[in-house]
């Protein structure tokens, strides 16, 4: 049984790991990095925030690419409601990762689904919980000197060497290494942008 997908498919982002969730699968897709202002709104909350940048750049996507289904997203991590960012140096990823050690704390993703040619627009969002080991600061240091931290927002990925920060997590795996694409291949099946064949 075969995989056959309907619409040209525009990912809003040049993520490594959300351009693989969709190799994985086989889709073919074009990459789109859109050029938005990301500012949160005073007051706004984490999900609210997500939300609101995954519908922003789909919006921003989408009048390049009129005929494609326009996937996009955007993920905080949170730490007793403080938003945690990307580390600005390896001091910073220290502190960071100081701070999560033996915790627990929420990634929060919003994506949004946009086919314009048919006016259709989705919006979801997945939280998952995520608990660290506590890890003497040798741990951290070594984990940082591999450089994987430095671009990644709460410091760590799950899914390279900084699997061996976590303890257990609550919710979507996936969530935690860029999308729930478990959640997006269920809404693109169910309104018929992919479908099974045999053939």
């Amino acid at each position: 049984m075969n995989l056959q997908q309907h619409r040209p498919i525009t990912l809003a982002s040049s993520s490594p790991r959300r351009k693989s969730f969709l190799e994985s699968f086989g889709l073919q897709f074009t990459s789109f990095s859109p050029d938005i202002e990301e500012v949160r709104i005073s007051g706004e909350q984490p999900i609210a925030y997500v939300r609101r940048m995954a519908l922003e750049k789909a919006e921003a996507t989408q009048g390049n690419f009129k005929d494609s289904l326009i996937l996009s997203g955007d993920t905080d991590v949170v730490l007793d409601g403080e938003v945690l960012g990307k580390p600005n140096d390896p001091e910073d990823a220290l502190l960071l990762l100081e701070r999560l050690s033996g915790r627990d704390h929420l990634v929060h993703s919003g994506y949004c689904l946009m086919d314009s040619k048919n006016n259709w627009t989705h919006i979801g969002d997945v939280t998952t919980r995520v608990w660290l080991r506590s890890l003497p600061k040798k741990w951290l240091e070594w984990y940082i000197s591999s450089g994987e931290p430095l671009d990644k927002a709460g410091a760590y990925s799950i899914q390279g060497l900084g699997t061996l920060l976590v303890e257990r997590i609550e919710g979507s795996y996936n969530n935690v290494v860029g999308y729930p694409i478990e959640i997006i291949m269920d809404v693109l099946l169910r309104e018929g942008f992919l479908s099974f064949s045999n053939k």
